[in-house]
C-alpha cells in the first residue's frame, strides 16, 4: 500500500501552479483506521473499544458491501471520532503500491456517498493561493482536486500545523 504521505506546506510553492484547482481539508483528527475493500481491518495498536466501535458502526459491513467485486485493492482511510460514536473518510488509495493511485476529491465525495459516511470537512475549495492557506487558522491538507505525482515528492500533499 502507497503511504498516505503529507507533506511540509511551505513544499506547495513551486509544485503547486497559481491557480491550480486545489481543496483545504480540515486536519483529521481522531483515531486513524486503515480498511480494505474486503472489509479488514488493520487492529494493530487498536484497543479493544475502538474495535468495538468499528463493529457498531458497521464499518468493516460497509467497506465490504460498497468494493464488493472491485478488481483492484481498496484501502479506504477513516478516522474515528474520539467520543468512537462517528467516523469521516479521509483517502482512498485504489490498487497496489506498484500500480494505483489515490482518488480525486470528486471520485473520494462519491465514494463517501455511497458508504453512508461523512468526509472531512472541506475549508476551501478554489484556485490555489498562498495568501488563502496562510488566513486558514487551524491545521489543514492541502491537495490538488485531481490527484497527481510530483517526481521528487511522491504523492502532491501537503498538511500545515498552526
Amino acid at each position: 500500500m502507497q503511504p498516505r504521505k503529507l507533506h511540509p506546506i511551505a513544499d506547495a510553492l513551486g509544485v503547486l501552479a497559481p491557480g491550480e484547482s486545489v481543496h483545504v481539508l480540515d486536519e483529521p483528527t481522531g483515531i486513524p483506521l486503515v480498511l480494505t475493500g474486503t472489509g479488514d481491518l488493520d487492529a494493530r495498536g487498536l484497543g479493544a473499544d475502538v474495535l468495538a466501535a468499528v463493529e457498531r458502526l458497521d464499518l468493516r459491513e460497509r467497506a465490504a458491501q460498497v468494493f464488493t467485486g472491485n478488481v483492484a485493492p481498496v484501502t479506504l482511510h477513516l478516522t474515528l471520532a474520539p467520543a468512537l460514536d462517528a467516523a469521516h473518510v479521509v483517502d482512498l488509495f485504489l490498487g497496489t503500491a506498484d500500480n494505483g493511485r489515490w482518488l480525486s476529491a470528486d471520485e473520494l465525495e462519491t465514494v463517501s456517498a455511497a458508504l453512508g459516511l461523512p468526509r472531512v470537512r472541506e475549508l476551501y475549495r478554489g484556485p490555489f493561493d498562498p495568501s488563502v492557506t496562510a488566513s486558514i487558522t487551524s491545521p489543514f491538507v492541502l491537495r490538488p482536486e485531481v490527484e497527481r505525482l510530483h517526481p521528487a515528492l511522491d504523492r502532491v500533499a501537503f498538511s500545515h500545523h498552526r
